[in-house]
């Protein structure tokens, strides 16, 4: 059996650009006027949550490899996810040290991930990034103190899908930004038992997937969130371009197909 490869550093620098305003609603009300109000961080910034950063990543990603003709499992259904052998169904009932026994032999045991899981995870197979928040810096917040956020509220109205008329009493707000803000956030972490042109590729995979969100949080069909994502990515200290990335994609899927 061969050495197992070293931990390989990970870091994706993620620039949202905003084109109109963004709606990504909290959990009940801040006591203004909106009925949904932003979600904000601790300095009363508006961030985008990293747990939707991932979801909305993981939908792109698997667009994606669909339209590339690889195999993926059928997420977000637990025992129809990866870990996985070829030719046999998912292994979900396998204990967690079995997993990690058939994981040190991986030279000699086909991959049990499909791509997809490799990057974001599985129930058994842990996802080896962090995806973090983006938030908006506002050129002029003193540290340490809370940002001083404008509110911008919406009106809506709810309407009844089988009538397809205005539904009674329906009428609510919805907080938003401003248009043509940045939010700044950054995907980080190390794969280990990995190769550098296995990680490469997948990096390169979830670059895709980041160009490829055009729209963050809620409100989508009204015009909100609408947006420009860029990336800028480091694997084990170096810099990667777009170019380089999609290349070891192609790479990656051959060896996948």
């Amino acid at each position: 059996m061969s050495a197992a490869p070293q931990a390989i550093t990970v870091l994706i620098d993620v620039v949202i650009t905003l084109h109109t305003p963004l709606s990504v609603g909290a959990a009940g009300s801040s006591g203004g006027l909106a009925d949904k109000p932003l979600v904000r961080d601790g300095w009363n910034r508006p961030m985008i949550p990293g747990s939707q950063i991932k979801g909305r990543l993981r939908h792109m990603a698997e667009q994606t490899l669909r339209a590339l003709e690889q195999p993926i499992c059928r997420a977000p259904v637990a025992n129809t996810m990866c870990p996985k052998y070829v030719g046999q169904p998912p292994v979900m009932a396998q204990a967690t040290e079995e997993f990690h026994r058939y994981r040190a032999f991986q030279d000699q045991i086909e991959p049990r991930q499909c791509l997809a899981c490799a990057i974001f995870g599985s129930p058994v197979y842990p996802s080896p990034l962090f995806f973090g928040d983006a938030v908006y810096y506002p050129p002029n917040q003193v540290d340490g103190r809370p940002f001083a956020i404008e509110e911008h509220v919406r009106p809506g109205i709810g309407i009844d899908r089988r009538r397809g008329v205005v539904q009674d009493n329906a009428l609510y707000f919805v907080e938003t930004t401003e248009p043509g803000i940045v939010l700044n956030g950054a995907i980080s972490g190390q794969w280990r038992d990995t190769t550098p042109e296995r990680v490469r590729g997948l990096v390169g995979l979830l670059v895709v997937a980041l160009e490829g969100v055009t729209r963050w949080g809620g409100g989508s069909s009204r015009g909100l969130g609408w947006a420009t994502t860029r990336a800028t990515v480091h694997i084990a200290g170096q810099h990667f371009s777009r170019d380089m990335l999609l290349q070891e994609v192609q790479r990656l899927c051959a060896i996948a197909s």
